[in-house]
């Protein structure tokens, strides 16, 4: 009995602890004071300095504290020789960045120490991206992915932690990573301090009400994060400043909403930094779902349209559409008022009605941290020269689907939907009320085209959908292998009558990005072609893409135009 009932004071004060780890990782939100922020990392630091403290490094990871850390790390300007803080940076932040900086030292040590125990050593892969590569020198052999066999030198927390939820290994993997991702490095270009990670923006999750709530934050179900990844392009080289030929390095912003989960973890939306906004799209489904929007319009509109988009993230296919298909209008429904927000500020969304101001688009922040220099340090921005915008609606995306259903002015071409995130669908549009509701916004020869996911959630998508149209099709990757968890995730497409598998096809594609040329000559050419079409059983599509849509011969693409460091577009990167 007095063993049971210590066992429970132990369990009791252990989650009292994390509790407080929970608030503590909240007021390093960049919403607070610098100086609110270095008290809540020195805190953390005690607990873990502690030995007989039940918060270890592991706790911290998984709490979600590293994108604030490393934001309040990154915050001043720094020498690229010793990386000390310029000398006009305020006490506050210098105090903040260090104190943040001394809690990550601790994370990377206790990384570390786990590999070493286990005989294995971690560095730099040498691309100036900030990848690991793992060495064991006792065999000899180097893998950029954590070693296997660590389970005999885990400490007997961290071993039951990921023993008893396996989706926690994504925090020993951070924790491993963090020694490369903290150290940043003078770019062998110009000399620019780059870190291989640089967090933009970070709100953690805060409950609205309760003893676990911070004040002064918003109220938040899960983290909202921008940050920006440095990566290696393999198909430029450049000339460093002592002469020799250095590999090009690009950047891009990934939009996380939840935990981080490092460099190579889920995203929300992935963007390339080098080119002006809806240039390109980085994943298979946005591909898909941004073709089915143009596809949808009857040919006999020439490439005019009206498209519905339930989900926002960073706004990457409206920005597609609105840039390479003029004809097209797009609206979104977007509930959090902060993900619409982000979209415009940091992944260059154009939208109306604008929820930005003057304040949120240039640095210093709120805090008065910063430097007007910072924004320039993504280069070779080329200027965007289409100003379409996205109509805003910042309500839920039920709430609209009802009340939308009664107005006949909501009426659309295609219904994208696009509200699947880190691996299952909203639990509260998971029913067949829900996909009717927007079936009834729909035209005559409308499509509803949903980002199912994998697994049951996509089996589930598709059953509704199949309910509420005539015909259904389901659009896979066809450069995936037939293993289960081996495919994207999957585009569930609700046709109207008569329409079939042919209704997506090269040669509707062909047609349709035909009747846009001649209507926008200006317009820009979509960096794919739908190439190919592989039928299989159940309705599935196996689509692929083609690298880029070849330019007209007779119009060769003008040369970008690059941006004076002067111009306000800067602004929009920071």
């Amino acid at each position: 009995m007095a063993s049971s009932a210590s066992d429970d004071s132990t369990s009791t004060a252990r989650l009292s602890d994390l509790e407080e780890l929970a608030v503590l990782v909240r007021r390093l939100a960049p919403a607070r004071t610098p100086r609110q922020r270095a008290d809540a990392a020195n805190a953390i630091l005690r607990r873990l300095e502690q030995e007989d403290s039940s918060i270890g490094p592991f706790d911290v990871i998984v709490a979600d504290a590293v994108p604030a850390l490393l934001h309040a790390a990154q915050t001043p300007k720094r020498s690229t020789e010793n990386l000390q803080p310029d000398p006009s940076t305020p006490v506050d932040v210098v105090t903040m960045s260090d104190s943040s900086l001394l809690v990550l030292s601790h994370l990377c040590s206790a990384g570390v120490q786990i590999l070493a125990d286990a005989g294995w050593q971690i560095d730099d892969d040498g691309t100036g991206r900030g990848r690991p590569v793992y060495i064991h020198p006792g065999s000899g052999q180097s893998r950029d992915t954590p070693p296997d066999d660590l389970s005999l030198s885990l400490p007997p927390s961290i071993s039951s932690a990921v023993a008893s939820n396996p989706d926690a290994q994504w925090a020993l993997d951070l924790l491993f990573e963090l020694s490369t991702l903290t150290t940043p490095y003078a770019s062998p270009l110009d000399g620019r301090l780059i870190w291989p990670a640089r967090v933009r923006h970070h709100e953690p999750a805060n409950p609205a009400s309760g003893p676990g709530s911070v004040e002064g934050l918003p109220a938040r179900t899960q983290a909202l994060t921008v940050v920006d990844v440095v990566q290696d392009d393999d198909e430029e080289n450049a000339e460093g400043e002592d002469g020799t030929t250095v590999p090009m390095l690009a950047s891009t912003r990934h939009l996380v909403l939840g935990p981080w989960h490092g460099v190579t973890g889920f995203r929300e939306t992935e963007v390339d930094l080098d080119a002006p906004p809806g240039t390109h799209l980085e994943s298979w489904y946005t591909c898909a779902l941004a073709a089915t929007a143009l596809l949808a319009i009857p040919a006999a509109r020439a490439g005019r349209g009206r498209v519905l988009m339930l989900g926002l993230g960073g706004g990457a296919v409206p920005a597609f559409i609105n840039r390479h298909w003029p004809g097209v209008a797009v609206e979104a429904v977007e509930s959090e008022r902060s993900v619409v927000k982000v979209a415009e500020r940091w992944f260059g969304l154009s939208c109306e009605p604008s929820v930005i101001g003057p304040v949120d688009g240039v640095f210093p922040d709120s805090e008065g941290r910063g430097d007007p220099d910072e924004i320039k340090e993504t280069p070779n921005f080329v200027r965007d020269v289409v100003a379409r915008t996205t109509r805003l609606r910042i309500t839920a995306a039920e709430t609209f689907a009802v009340a939308a259903a009664s107005d006949p002015e909501c009426r659309y071409d295609a219904v994208l939907v696009d509200v699947y995130t880190r691996g299952s669908f909203p639990v509260p549009l998971l029913n067949q009320a829900f996909f009717d509701s927007l079936v009834k916004l729909l035209k005559p020869s409308g499509w509803l085209c949903v980002n199912a996911g994998v697994g049951g959630d996509r089996a589930a998508v598709e059953g509704f959908v199949r309910k509420c149209v005539p015909s259904t099709v389901v659009l896979m990757d066809g450069t995936k292998g037939s293993l289960e968890g081996d495919y994207e995730n999957a585009v569930v497409v609700g046709l109207p009558a008569g329409a079939g598998v042919d209704s997506v096809s090269p040669s509707a594609w062909k047609e349709r990005t035909a009747e846009v040329r001649e209507s926008w000559p200006d317009a820009p050419v979509p960096p794919f072609t739908l190439s190919r079409v592989v039928t299989s059983e159940d309705d599935e599509l196996k689509i692929f893409w083609d690298g880029a849509s070849p330019a007209d011969p007779e119009k060769p693409a003008p040369a970008p135009e690059l941006l004076d460091k002067s111009d306000p577009a800067f602004e929009l990167f920071d």
